[in-house]
């Protein structure tokens, strides 16, 4: 039985299979996004207080409600050009936590909602197109896993001491120059961008000092993606989508070591932080 769409039409299927990502157009309200973002703006007056942003320290600068903020910076203001994709300097893909697989469910598709306006130069996020195809043959030549490292990806089983030592060290930045077809995600307050998976991204710079304000709630799924399914009408946009990238209509894949959340490096030095907190704190009582 061919599954029929609930949302989309066939035109955003198209477009999907075809480059990776779809923006659903005012998924919420700006009414809806006022109530998240209302709080937010104490930002502001925070800097205010501080003598402005550049005083305060970034690793302490995050907001509790998972906001994502681009800010810009006055330099970036008077830049009248903006950098080339290629040069931006934060390419990868999600998934900090786990061990990444071909088929991996924990990072089933990457969402970003928009609860501010973004026009160019904006500090939208940039994606690369081609990276699924790229990334999608890496992870069916490595069925033993890789897991994140800082801009790239390293063999699970790895016994590198450092990752571009070992021969199946993947590395982002060396991947986009490969690439040629980037798009900047603009949009409005409400917008939706739902993209696949292994799809490569990165922030852009803010040129406008407009703030960006987004999210990126995690969806995963209850099992794994199957790409050698019986019926060829029951593989999902996602499946076809990966498929097509490695130029296959069907492939067997097998992981050959177990699937394992790891700690995210962000996560060690969080806990580093507050460990040296807590010993400030001890001394002080002391």
């Amino acid at each position: 039985m061919v599954r029929k769409f609930e949302y989309l039409n066939d035109e955003q299927a198209k477009h999907f299979l075809e480059h990776g990502y779809i923006v659903v157009r005012s998924a919420f309200t700006r009414e809806q996004a006022a109530e998240f973002t209302s709080e937010m703006w104490a930002w502001a007056a925070i800097k205010d207080l501080l003598g402005g942003e550049e005083r305060i320290d970034e690793k302490a600068a995050t907001w509790g409600d998972s906001f994502i903020v681009n800010l810009g910076t006055e330099e970036l203001a008077q830049q009248p050009e903006s950098l080339s994709p290629k040069e931006l300097d934060n390419w990868h893909v999600d998934g900090d936590f786990f061990i990444h697989f071909l088929d991996s469910p924990e990072q089933a598709l990457l969402v970003i909602p928009l609860f501010s306006d973004i026009q160019p130069r904006g500090g939208g996020t940039m994606i690369a197109t081609e990276g699924i195809g790229l990334v999608a043959n890496y992870l069916a030549n490595h069925p033993e896993g890789v897991r994140p490292v800082k801009l790239g990806l390293l063999p699970s089983d790895s016994a590198a001491k450092e990752p571009k030592d070992d021969p199946g060290f993947w590395s982002h930045p060396k991947a986009i120059q490969g690439c040629s077809k980037f798009v900047e995600l603009t949009g409005e307050v409400g917008d939706v961008v739902l993209m696949h998976p292994l799809m490569l991204h990165s922030a852009s710079k803010n040129h406008l000092r407009i703030p960006r304000v987004i999210t990126n709630p995690p969806v995963a799924l209850e099992q794994p993606f199957v790409f050698a399914r019986e019926n060829e009408d029951d593989y999902s946009l996602v499946e076809k989508k990966t498929l097509r990238a490695l130029g296959k209509s069907r492939f067997n894949f097998k992981p050959t070591t177990e699937r394992r959340n790891i700690v995210p490096a962000r996560v060690a030095i969080q806990k580093q932080m507050e460990e040296e907190q807590r010993g400030r704190l001890a001394q002080i009582k002391a």
